[in-house]
Parts: C-alpha cells; sequence; structure tokens
C-alpha cells in the first residue's frame, strides 16, 4: 500500500501480536525502515556483483543496470524504502525529490562530459555545489 500507509499498528496486524510487542525488537518504525533498507542495498549490490562476476565492460554494465531493474520489480516496497533512507525526507515526497535529483543529474552531467576529462577535480567540485544547492532547496521545502 505504500510507504506512506506503513505504521507500527499495521506491522503488529499483519504479524498478528500487539503493537507495544513490536518494541521488544526495534526502537520506532524510522530504525526498522532504515534496516530493511541497509538488508536490502545490501541484497541488492550482491545480486549486481554476482551478476557480473567474470564480466567487463558493456556486458557488465547492462548486467548491473538489469539486476537494479530485476530488484526494484521483485522487491518495490523495499526499494521505496531504500530510497526513503537514502534522502530522508517525508516518504510522500521521495518520489518526486528523486525525480529531480536524477534529473539534476543526468542534465548536469550531460552538459558537462566534454569539461569532465581536461579538469574532473573542478567538475566533481561543481557537482556537489549543484547538488548542495538543490538540496539546500528540497530540505526547506520537503524535510519533515
Amino acid at each position: 500500500n505504500g510507504l506512506h500507509n506503513v505504521s507500527l499498528k499495521a506491522i503488529a496486524e499483519n504479524l498478528g501480536i500487539r503493537t507495544p510487542s513490536l518494541y521488544n525488537h526495534i526502537g520506532s518504525l524510522d530504525e526498522l525502515l532504515r534496516e530493511i533498507a541497509h538488508s536490502g542495498m545490501r541484497t541488492m549490490n550482491e545480486k549486481m556483483i554476482r551478476a557480473v562476476i567474470g564480466k567487463t565492460g558493456d556486458s557488465a554494465l547492462k548486467l548491473v543496470a538489469v539486476e537494479y531493474l530485476n530488484y526494484m520489480i521483485e522487491h518495490p516496497g523495499v526499494y521505496e524504502i531504500i530510497q526513503w533512507a537514502s534522502c530522508g525526507f517525508n516518504p510522500d515526497k521521495t518520489t518526486e525529490i528523486l525525480n529531480m535529483v536524477t534529473g539534476m543529474l543526468h542534465g548536469y552531467t550531460t552538459l558537462q562530459l566534454r569539461y569532465a576529462f581536461s579538469n574532473p577535480d573542478k567538475v566533481r567540485k561543481e557537482l556537489s555545489e549543484a547538488i548542495d544547492t538543490l538540496l539546500l532547496g528540497a530540505n526547506q521545502k520537503y524535510k519533515d
């Protein structure tokens, strides 16, 4: 039902236990979600690594991309939690924010491609500053 519908009460009901019993195992919903995100990231990374063992170049890159997509398709809830945990914004706005960051990254890197090889440190620094600016605005607008 989406990350915004996750609650300790809903989890407890799904497990057939009372909500206070969950606190014997976790400190908060955020702590549980972060643990799920970390476990999911480890699993996703392991799958991508296994997919490319013995491969190089274009073949390896394609296999990593396909494995990333496979994980998202097979585990949409965990993938959504990973995205939420990565940026710490309101769960209802995670997709919007990630689209904005991804679009900015793609546009910036595309525009800087011709300079990246001649002065990579300058491009990295400017990208870092551009991300800082984007996140400043996103934090002002979307932070819980």
